[in-house]
This record gives C-alpha cells, structure tokens and sequence, in this order.
C-alpha cells in the first residue's frame, strides 16, 4: 500500500519533476502495475559534513608588560591580545635583551609563545649591576608583526 502511495505521487508530479530530475526511472513493462524504481544513488542518506568551524577571533599583537624590576629580577610578560584568558593569534619568539651603552644588546632570555595558547609568556633574568636599559621584544614567526617595549632600571 506504501508503494502504490508513493508511486501514486511520483507519477502525478512525473510531468512537473521530469526535467528537475532525470535520474527517475519509470516503470518497466515487467514491474507490477503501479510501482516505480528508485535509482540506488536516491535511496542512500546524504553525506551530511559538519559546518566550518569559525576563523578564530584574532586582532594580530601581543601586550607587554615591563620590562620591570620584580625582586631582584628583571620581568616582562606577554599575553593574547586581549587578556592572560584569550588566546595568542600569532606564534613567535618573546625575548629579554638589555644594553648599558644603547650600542652593544646583550641577549638575557627569550621563550617561545604558541598560537592559540592562552596565558602569559614570561621571560625574566636577574637584574644586571648598574644602570641597564631593558628591552623586551615580541615577533611573530612570520615577521609579520613585532612590538618593543624598554624600560631603563639600575640595580
């Protein structure tokens, strides 16, 4: 009885879905009076992907804070561009480099910061004797951002 319902209907809308869809194949002489075939390819479920996941929300840039003096060392943090809670959009290098004469950079530590990690990235090195200026640098792996910030401390 389902059959013939269903053939009933693919029959009467066969002149509206004919040209909509050719893969429809009448009945043949040898079928049962009133039945239709249904091409294999129709009877299968869709393939049914999940959406897209959404591009991260990410305004290229990492904040600094410091270089500062905390104890007796020398402090700089980096984080996501909106908080310790957001994550990095940009992978790349944070380093801590200082100077007594503004020429001669001396290198004190660098970590690597991972995108899509969430947290601070620290460097840190005990403060050098006498009057240094502190440079703290953030650059991405692609050279496609870079930010500085300098603090001069004497300890």
């Amino acid at each position: 009885m389902r059959t013939r319902a269903l053939a009933a209907v693919v029959v009467a809308t066969w002149a509206k879905t004919s040209v909509a869809a050719p893969g429809a194949i009448a009945a043949s002489t040898t079928d049962p009076p009133g039945t239709v075939q249904i091409p294999e390819h129709w009877r299968r479920p869709p393939v049914v992907s999940p959406p897209p996941s959404p591009a991260p929300d990410c305004t290229p840039g990492e904040l600094i804070v410091g270089p500062a003096l905390s104890g007796s060392n020398v402090v700089a943090l980096s984080s996501g561009p909106t908080g310790w809670k957001s994550a990095h959009c940009q992978s790349g290098t944070l380093s801590l480099d200082a100077t007594a004469d503004g020429q001669h950079w001396k290198a004190l530590d660098s970590q690597r910061v991972d995108a899509q990690t969430t947290g601070y990235g620290v460097v840190q090195h005990a403060c050098l004797p006498g009057a240094w200026t502190y440079q703290v640098t953030f650059a991405s792996d692609d050279r496609s951002y870079k930010s500085s910030h300098s603090s001069s401390i004497t300890c």
